[in-house]
């Protein structure tokens, strides 16, 4: 498998032509993160946030920007550019929807729907000192080889049975879960076989 060029053009066709898992709302709690793709020259990256130990749900984690919907928001999509907007500062204006990806769950009773969209190359970043530790812009190469490599044997706590599933691991940051699912289900979206 090779991946694809990445260009917004051909990312928002992919997502057009994507039907994602659509999961039952119930008793989950309606929230919409981010992807944000980088474009700096030739190499791209995925801009994620380390949360802090301040936050109420999945302290110390990486994750995608985003959150949980407000009642003013008009829609999933306005959730995930007003918390990517409160988490790290990046304006709605300057963040270029491309299109959505299927839903995801937490076991904390979320449910995520994944947005992808550009944003401009050296931003300046105003992380919230409340619910952000870290900023990463983590190249997308380096993420590509870990999926490449498929599902690996992962331990969810200490004397848990190991299960397959996909773990990135960048600069001694854990990217597990509904995170690493979403990042998964992406790069799924942008590949293509190799001719």
């Amino acid at each position: 498998m090779k991946l694809v060029r990445i260009d917004p053009d051909s990312i928002k066709r992919d997502l057009e032509s994507h039907s994602g898992d659509e999961i039952v709302l119930g008793e989950l709690w309606p929230s919409a993160v981010l992807v944000p793709v980088i474009q700096k020259d030739d190499n791209f990256y995925i801009l994620f946030t380390v949360r802090t130990r301040d936050v109420e749900h999945h302290k110390g984690e990486v994750s995608f920007p985003g959150g949980a919907r407000d009642d003013a928001d008009n829609s999933l999509e306005e959730t995930a550019l007003r918390e990517t907007f409160e988490e790290v500062g990046i304006r709605q204006a300057d963040i270029n929807v491309l299109g959505k990806l299927g839903d995801h769950k937490t076991p904390s009773g979320f449910h995520i729907t994944p947005y992808v969209g550009f944003i401009p190359p050296s931003y300046k970043y105003d992380p919230s000192l409340i619910e952000v530790d870290q900023v990463l812009e983590v190249p997308i190469d380096f993420l590509w080889e870990i999926y490449k490599k498929g599902p690996q044997p992962f331990t969810f706590r200490a004397g848990a049975k190991p299960v397959l599933a996909y773990e990135y691991i960048y600069e001694e940051n854990r990217i597990w879960g509904a995170t690493a699912r979403i990042l998964t289900e992406f790069f799924k979206i942008i590949e293509e076989p190799s001719s």
